[in-house]
């Protein structure tokens, strides 16, 4: 089980630089990030009846502040199928869309900009949600979804083909049923723009 290492990284994210808010505001002077600069963490889940929702962590672990807009991209590496497998892991097929606003706890308000999120080392980290099902089920032309069980997540917060590689945090694996839906990236650590609580999401930190 992979729970107990994905906590230690957000605990080493907490320590590093804490989950203080990035700021929105004089991005116009700073480039973008590089996704060699940039820790992407696990946070936790939020599970529903056929639902499964992953928030992520952002951090600059680089020597400079820098800026982010828009929308991650994710590869997923492991096994087709519902159960962890004996088989060598392998780079999985998953479909990816994008979403703007996932009721009022992910992603950008409808009447808001997509923001330009600047993150800098020690202080900053920003977020994002994965929203999508680890329950199979029909699809539009009649085929039953796939099924993957992923133990690694391969993230590319800019242009090119860097990524950071992300444990999992939810029972050591991701487990999805189909295509996924990924959220902008938005300032602080709660996925939302405006921003929702996060004790209201998960319900209160434990001390």
């Amino acid at each position: 089980m992979r729970r107990g290492f994905a906590f230690f990284l957000v605990l080493f994210l907490l320590t590093a630089v804490g989950p203080t808010a990035a700021s929105e505001t004089g991005a116009t002077t700073l480039s973008a990030c590089t996704t060699t600069q940039l820790n992407v963490v696990s946070y936790n889940i939020s599970v529903a009846t056929g639902s499964v929702g992953d928030l992520f962590w952002v951090a600059d672990i680089g020597a400079r502040a820098c800026t982010l807009r828009g929308y991650p991209r994710a590869s997923y590496w492991g096994n087709y199928g519902s159960v962890q497998s004996k088989k060598p892991a392998q780079p999985l097929v998953v479909g990816v869309t994008h979403g703007r606003r996932r009721f009022d706890f992910a992603g950008v308000a409808k009447e808001r900009v997509l923001p330009t999120v600047t993150l800098s080392p020690g202080g900053a980290i920003a977020s994002f949600w994965i929203f999508g099902t680890d329950m199979p089920g029909r699809l539009a032309d009649g085929h039953q979804s796939r099924c993957i069980v992923s133990y690694e997540m391969w993230v590319s917060m800019s242009k090119g083909p860097s990524a950071v590689i992300v444990a999992p945090e939810r029972a050591g694996n991701f487990d999805w049923c189909g295509s996924v839906t990924i959220f902008p990236v938005v300032a602080g650590d709660t996925g939302s723009d405006p921003p929702f609580p996060l004790d209201r999401m998960f319900g209160p930190t434990l001390p």
